[in-house]
């Protein structure tokens, strides 16, 4: 049985209203179609495997939501949300995009100045979880983004909360930012499963995985969760919560990410997707100056009839770095260089995580291609890279 790992913020969806006064389920428990309607507004196929027991309803065979949540999966609070805590029947998606996404609250930063984040748990968790809690934060840190995370001494000083729970369906649980720039508070952690004698691997990416939802990520496989749950749990739809993409990251199948929806018992370090979602969410500013030098290939501009244009250019690009504004000191890239482009037309982002050790990097050739007609841009067809300002460095 699929146990829950996390929990997010309700999920709005509009449906068509349930037919039917009644549905009747497997255990002959007939559940109203108000409860019906809840559960399929919040994200969940009540098609199949809808049963009442207990104090709740399992959803899906085995999603757990507990009679109280009911009223909280139409209002913008958490719900838990299914995580895996196997995948042995691991699918890779055919179709929707796995990329990053965020919400729409986001947590109040400075391009020039960092945030520090205090997180408190509960004296009463053992040395190992306190020692993944430690890793999870020092994942972070090591990233030098606008955010830090530190330990805080007492739950009054915090900014999240690590508690216990026990006889619960999931794993972890955590909510989304709260509308006024804050991270969310607290961080559920089910004992019955992160218990002193069992060290699970995936602790500290648990961690990090609510952390994330802390600050904002939704999970990269929201849409189909069928690429990280065993059993193919649906999408979780979008909802007032926001699922806006995280420009950059990749549209193909990434397993390992620390925020996919389903942990299957494995330590998740962040990937090179993972690292270029969070900088370009929380980039610093460093003394560092990008200098492009676009290298003319080739330019057959030429006017169409008495009132058309068409802009037809190419050149090499290459982006230099250097550490000062004179661009007389090369910098060598370290720590996780974002590089922000434009690929094709000028209105598409695209950044880029520069591997360290360099002091210059060669984007290819940009081809311009563009339309006008009495002045004004009927069509781009631009491809290739220029570079773009970014936060996390300065241009002249």
């Amino acid at each position: 049985m699929k146990k829950i790992y996390c929990a997010c913020f309700a999920l709005i969806i509009i449906f068509n209203s349930c037919k039917k006064d009644q549905i009747t389920v497997e255990n002959k428990i007939e559940i109203s179609s108000d409860v019906v309607k809840k559960l399929k507004a919040a994200g969940f196929d009540t098609s199949e495997g809808l049963t009442k027991i207990k104090d709740g309803y399992l959803v899906e065979y085995d999603i757990f939501i507990p009679e109280e949540d009911l009223e909280n999966l139409s209002k913008n609070n958490s719900i838990k949300i299914p995580i895996s805590l196997k995948s042995s029947n691991l699918k890779l998606q055919s179709k929707d995009p796995i990329s990053h996404y965020r919400t729409n609250n986001q947590l109040v930063t400075s391009v020039l100045s960092k945030r520090d984040i205090k997180v408190f748990i509960d004296p009463a968790f053992g040395t190992y979880m306190k020692s993944a809690l430690d890793e999870a934060l020092q994942r972070y840190n090591n990233l030098d983004l606008t955010i830090t995370f530190s330990r805080a001494d007492n739950s009054s000083s915090s900014d999240i909360n690590v508690w216990m729970v026990t006889n619960k369906s999931y794993l972890m649980s955590a909510g989304f930012p709260y509308g006024n720039g804050d991270p969310y508070d607290e961080i559920l952690v089910n004992v019955d499963y992160f218990t002193p004698t069992n060290t699970r691997p995936d602790a500290a990416s648990s961690f990090a995985h609510e952390i994330g939802h802390c600050i904002g990520f939704r999970h990269n496989d929201y849409m189909n969760r069928t690429f990280s749950c065993r059993n193919g749990a649906g999408s979780e739809g979008s909802g007032s919560v926001g699922d806006i993409y995280i420009p950059g990251t990749t549209s193909d199948p990434n397993a390992n990410s620390w925020m996919l929806a389903c942990s299957d018992n494995q330590n998740r370090p962040f990937t090179s997707d993972d690292i270029l979602a969070l900088k370009y969410l929380f980039s610093i500013r460093k003394n560092i100056y990008v200098k492009s030098i676009m290298t003319l290939i080739s330019d057959d501009s030429h006017t169409v009839g008495c009132c058309d244009d068409r802009s037809l250019a190419s050149w090499n690009v290459r982006a230099e770095f250097y550490q000062d504004a004179a661009f007389t000191i090369p910098y060598t890239t370290a720590n996780y260089f974002v590089l922000n482009t434009y690929n094709g037309p000028t209105t598409v982002f695209q950044p880029m995580l520069v591997v360290d050790g360099v002091t210059f990097l060669d984007l290819g050739v940009y081809s311009q291609d563009i339309y006008y007609s009495y002045g004004t841009e009927v069509s781009n067809n631009s491809t290739g890279y220029q570079v773009a300002a970014f936060s996390g460095y300065w241009m002249p």
